[in-house]
């Protein structure tokens, strides 16, 4: 064999070689029994070559990881093969690029149900390169004002507003020569502003130097409506976004103590909700998590400004005790002295049993579930509390509310057990409508049946009236035998399907509207005032598979008008 017939067959064998990786990286898996999923890319209304596209996994705790990914074409396209039948995410990787917000739990990407062998086609994405602010805050004098973070909120279509947050550390925040510039801002109207309209100037620790100034939007406008809009373009830097403060807030404390309100005695270590609102009643915020009583029952909140409160004590599962709200005004001075009842909550006992066969073994379930207790009555207070159950089941709730409670169950960790509620007993009695649940009482003799059942519900969601961009459908779904308030939910995906298993047989309620919307675009106000509320009731037999069309006609656009610049 002669030298140039070696190196030709050595170079074919090179090409040969590649060829063979590349197709492996793009189609990996290969089965008759797995499907895929394809769609097209652009980036500024152009097809992007070499972008990687991910396919995610979702946990039960909402975490998400790859399991497999493939590149763009020249032509933008992308097929990702060897998918499994679920429920997936799909989301190209750019962290330079706007990605929507259509994938689990409004994550990026977007959503892709998918049965065994199915070809699912047109999940394309059109993506824009995103683009910057910069400016310098200044006050009255013309100094520069250091240390102060820079909001900015997206200005979408009837007035609809959604703040954005950079990644990158430091981003928001003036430097010692008051200047701000914040990267990686989708393309859009945005308002600019800095300082604070109400309630604590500070949540959790800060320095001891810091200093507060009063909302202001750029230019120098005190109400957001008198603000000047400023235009983001795609992969341009908007400059001179600068902003005029007036004089330093004036902040205060307030201080109390939690008692027992029979005897006086502290009650400590109990968690606070805090509620500030605005002048005009219209904004309120509430903040929870960060306050607490000391071993003395007492409580200090600082940095506040001046304006209406209410603290609402957390239900206490130690003490077993709940609190009622107070509410007060901060004027121009601290606040001390103040006490906070807390009365003797109540205890529910019982069973939770399981009526079909699972796999792990029982124990081993039921030690993953958690039980809630949600007092239904109150809308104010943090009145939903937890137990674990053991491993025979029993289970013990401290710390409820009094008023009308529903039992909840879900798994805290682990896979997804397709285990639902069949019903709940008290004292044999099976209850439809939760508990009726009074200060103090004590409540034995429940018993939570989960079930699960072997039947499949796919549906569909076909929108009339226009597109629906920009949020997120969700399918609430229940059984009509069960209580009227406990739903269940199912994602929609990028093509509105949906699949739910693991259903007993019966008839269920499925309902889909404005509050089944989860808003990831500028658009979503404008579309929630659009949709109406879709109900409808399927039937679906043991062992079967149901299928379901759910028709939603949107309202009438709306005038077209612009927000005041």
């Amino acid at each position: 064999m002669n030298l140039k017939l070696i190196n030709l067959l050595a170079a074919f064998a090179c090409f040969f070689s590649s060829v063979v990786v590349d197709i492996q990286a793009q189609q990996s898996l290969p089965n008759r029994n797995s499907g895929s999923i394809s769609g097209r890319i652009t980036v500024d209304g152009k097809p992007k070559a070499g972008l990687v596209v991910e396919l995610l996994t979702r946990d039960t705790n909402g975490s998400r990881h790859p399991i497999g990914k493939t590149t763009t074409s020249k032509t933008g396209k992308y097929v990702l093969t060897g998918v499994e039948s679920g429920t997936y995410d799909v989301s190209p990787s750019a962290p330079t690029l706007v990605v929507p917000n259509q994938g689990s739990s409004g994550q990026s990407g977007k959503s892709v149900t998918i049965e065994t062998g199915e070809i699912v086609k047109g999940i394309d994405f059109d993506l824009l390169s995103k683009g910057s602010i910069s400016g310098r805050v200044r006050d009255v004098s013309g100094e520069p004002v250091k240390g102060q973070i820079v909001g900015l909120i997206l200005r979408g279509e009837d007035n609809y507003e959604r703040p954005f947050h950079s990644s990158v550390p430091g981003d928001h925040r003036t430097n010692d020569e008051g200047v701000y510039r914040i990267s990686g801002v989708p393309p859009g109207r945005y308002i600019v502003k800095v300082g604070i309209a109400f309630g604590l100037a500070a949540y959790g620790p800060s320095e001891k130097s810091q200093v507060y100034y009063p909302e202001t939007f750029h230019p120098s406008a005190g109400e957001a409506s008198k603000a000047t809009v400023v235009e983001i373009a795609t992969a341009r830097e908007t400059t001179d976004v600068d902003i005029t403060v007036d004089r330093p807030l004036k902040i205060y404390e307030i201080v109390g103590q939690l008692i027992v309100a029979e005897t006086g005695a502290p009650v400590p270590n109990v968690g606070l909700k805090v509620i500030t609102t605005s002048a005009n009643g219209k904004s309120a915020n509430h903040l929870s998590g960060g306050f607490h009583s000391n071993a003395n029952g007492e409580f200090k909140i600082s940095k506040a400004l001046p304006g209406h409160y209410v603290i609402a004590p957390e239900n206490d599962r130690a003490s077993n005790t709940y609190g009622d709200p107070i509410s007060f005004d901060v004027k121009d001075g601290d606040v001390t002295g103040l006490k906070i009842p807390m009365h003797s909550a109540s205890t529910l006992t019982g069973i939770v049993t399981i009526e079909v066969n699972v796999d792990p073994p029982i124990a081993d379930v039921l030690s993953k579930l958690i039980v809630s207790a949600h007092t239904l009555s109150d809308n104010l207070m943090s009145s939903t509390v937890t137990s674990p159950i053991n491993v025979d089941g029993g289970f013990r709730i401290t710390g409820v509310r009094p008023g009308k409670v529903s039992l909840f169950s879900y798994m805290q960790r682990g896979d997804p057990a397709a285990l639902r509620i069949v019903r709940i007993e008290h004292n044999g009695m099976v209850l439809r409508d939760g508990l009726e649940v009074r200060s103090g009482e004590d409540i034995n003799g429940l018993r939570i049946v989960l079930g699960a059942g072997s039947s499949i519900l796919r549906g569909e969601v076909k929108i009339e009236g226009g597109p629906l961009e920009g949020v997120n459908l969700y399918v609430m779904y229940r059984s009509t035998n069960g209580n009227p308030h406990s739903f269940y939910r199912a994602g929609l995906d990028a093509r509105g399907h949906f699949v739910i298993k693991g259903l007993a047989p019966g008839d269920y309620e499925l309902v889909i509207g404005p509050m089944s919307v989860e808003i990831s675009g500028e658009k979503g106000s404008r579309m929630m005032n659009r949709m109406p509320t879709v109900r409808q009731t399927v039937t679906v037999g043991a062992g079967a598979d149901a299928e379901v069309t759910l028709l939603m006609t949107l309202k009438p656009e709306p005038p077209a008008h612009r927000p005041n610049d």
